[in-house]
């Protein structure tokens, strides 16, 4: 029964080639313009998130320490502070639901050769965290080159300072006991952990074991943290506060506006998907209605020739699921044509990547609510036809 109703479908199809037509690309037109929304609109508000997301998404921590008679130590904004285990820095390292990365940074002041002081900063290049905001980035740099992860003998020094001191690139800088090549100047602005002098974490332990007459240890001073999302940035922050008992934290504040926007921008997005789903649903039964009303005096003429109520519905809900299936996919592969060529990154001004495979997420939605629309704009008007009699057909 089904594969003659399959048979009288196609046929019907064939036969009325211009209603055929009209209907498949309807729907077409219908699938290709909700996949090209939904796609743009996710990808728009993937390139606003990254953005968001980031958006003062670190912080630093550190434990303040009494006051001491020697002029050099370990400072933090502008604080005196005490040691913190590194093993602490890799536990908060370890937690990836909250923590995209943590990096020891050490900042300590001391006395050159001529009695000035100058406060060295020893960070990680190869750690994000500590390249990222907080202490300084690769886009500081306003002169020569930033310090590649490895690298040693070299220094970054701050415009302000290298200005002070005379510096120029290539020249060397004494720090202690030791010297350092400038191979960059950085303009940090404002941030929690600047200092004068930039050299790598190793070097700078060195330098301070040499100056305390001792061993450093696995030690920081400084905690810097970059949290996974702005909108756990207060849940990140108390749970640090777990692990370093009695530490300040020192923040960016502009994270709370910009988790704040990123919730308004979810629900809004929601509420677009919605729209776009629910006008494509209707668009979708119109077409499909429509198609069906034109039949009645089709439908009419088959039960009067013995056509059961069950082989008219049959016929009706095939006929709409094989034009469905055909938009559907057709739109669907149109729709992520158009945005594979379209340059949506460059549109947009995105820094991140458009993704063909939301796309294609969207091809395979296009085509389930193809055929579900189908079903459903088909369900009342073949019910409808099945419960009439044959002159009541042929009357319409």
């Amino acid at each position: 029964m089904i594969a003659d109703s399959l048979t009288c479908a196609l046929r019907e199809l064939r036969r009325r080639k211009l209603r055929t037509v009209t209907t498949v690309l309807g729907n077409l037109l219908a699938v290709m313009t909700m996949v090209m929304l939904v796609s743009v609109l996710l990808y728009s508000r993937s390139s606003k998130d990254n953005v968001l997301n980031n958006l003062g998404t670190h912080f630093l921590a550190y434990v303040p320490a009494p006051p001491s008679a020697s002029d050099e130590g370990f400072f933090a904004d502008p604080s005196r502070t005490s040691l913190i285990p590194l093993s602490t820095v890799e536990q908060i390292n370890a937690n990836k639901s909250l923590v995209l990365s943590a990096s020891g940074f050490l900042l300590y002041r001391l006395k050159d050769i001529d009695k000035k002081f100058v406060h060295v900063g020893g960070f990680d290049p190869a750690n994000p965290a500590a390249v990222n905001g907080s202490s300084l980035q690769k886009s500081d740099i306003i002169a020569g080159e930033f310090i590649a992860p490895g690298q040693k003998g070299v220094c970054l020094m701050e415009e302000g300072f290298a200005l002070v001191r005379q510096m120029r690139i290539g020249e060397r800088f004494p720090i202690g006991d030791k010297s350092f090549k400038l191979v960059g100047v950085v303009r940090p602005g404002i941030r929690p952990a600047k200092a004068d002098v930039y050299i790598d974490h190793e070097e700078a332990r060195e330098l301070i074991s040499t100056r305390l007459g001792k061993p450093l240890g696995p030690f920081a001073n400084i905690v810097i943290v970059e949290v996974a999302s702005s909108q756990i940035q207060p849940q990140t922050i108390e749970w640090v506060k777990t692990l370093i008992p009695g530490c300040m934290i020192d923040t960016f504040a502009c994270y709370e506006p910009a988790a704040t926007v990123m919730s308004m921008g979810q629900k809004s997005i929601g509420i677009l998907l919605a729209v776009i789903f629910a006008g494509t649903v209707l668009l979708m039964a119109r077409t499909h209605w429509t198609a069906i009303n034109e039949r009645w005096r089709d439908i009419g003429v088959l039960k009067a020739i013995g056509w059961t109520n069950s082989q008219v519905i049959s016929q009706i809900m095939l006929e709409s699921l094989l034009q469905s299936a055909i938009a559907g996919l057709l739109g669907g592969l149109a729709g992520v044509i158009v945005l594979v060529v379209l340059p949506l990154k460059n549109f947009l001004g995105s820094e991140i990547a458009f993704s063909i495979a939301s796309s294609l997420q969207m091809l395979v939605a296009g085509v389930v609510l193809a055929l579900v629309t189908g079903l459903l704009a088909a369900a009342a008007p073949a019910l409808a036809a099945a419960r009439s009699t044959p002159a009541e057909s042929l009357r319409r």
